[in-house]
């Protein structure tokens, strides 16, 4: 049996390329995967960036790795409050993704032998898409796209504050020298890194 994942990813070019990778790599270890991945519209500020790399994508795109870009239609106004923030972002293509979504049960329906969908791989910052999985029945599984050492940063300064041992503003260290150890990381952290 064959199984299709469905990566979303966050409308950021970092996000995305970090996505891609990931669903490269898996399409080459598994002969029995394929993987649709939902491209978002980007944020105004990085769309022009974008553009260039998600056409060629959207070339590239094959019988086991597609791209499905989704794009603003001119449905969103520029009036809107606060429609450039990430979760108002995310929110305003629920409808979009879940008609991407259910545009590939239907294919898949009419295919002989055509592949399971499988779950959602949702970029840590599309949480509230795990709605629309459920919707399809299918689980979802997190992609963390920054690297471990982000990662072990943000797990220590969680722990700090939930032992009560973080109690700082940001404007506390902007000068400061004071350096954080951070199991996981191989140097010193400093503080004063944490405001920017």
């Amino acid at each position: 049996m064959n199984f299709q994942l469905v990566f979303i990813p966050y409308p950021g070019i970092s996000h995305l390329r970090s996505t891609v990778e990931m669903a490269k790599l898996l399409v080459d270890l598994e002969n029995r995967l394929t993987i649709s991945v939902v491209i978002l519209p980007f944020l105004s500020g990085s769309a022009a960036a974008a553009s260039p790399y998600v056409e060629a994508l959207s070339a590239a795109s094959s019988d086991r790795l597609r791209y499905e870009v989704i794009s603003t239609g001119g449905d969103q106004t520029t009036s809107e409050p606060e429609a450039t923030t990430l979760d108002m972002h995310i929110e305003n293509h629920i409808p979009n993704v879940r008609r991407a979504v259910a545009k590939l049960f239907d294919h898949y329906s009419t295919l002989p032998n055509s592949p399971k969908i499988a779950g959602f791989v949702l970029d840590m910052f599309c949480t509230s898409l795990i709605d629309v999985a459920n919707e399809f029945h299918v689980p979802s599984y997190l992609f963390y796209t920054s690297n471990a050492g982000v990662l072990a940063l943000g797990f220590h300064v969680q722990h700090l504050y939930d032992n009560n041992n973080y109690h700082v503003r940001e404007s506390d260290f902007e000068d400061s020298e004071t350096e954080l150890v951070i199991p996981g990381l191989i140097r010193p952290y400093p503080v004063k890194l944490l405001g920017c």
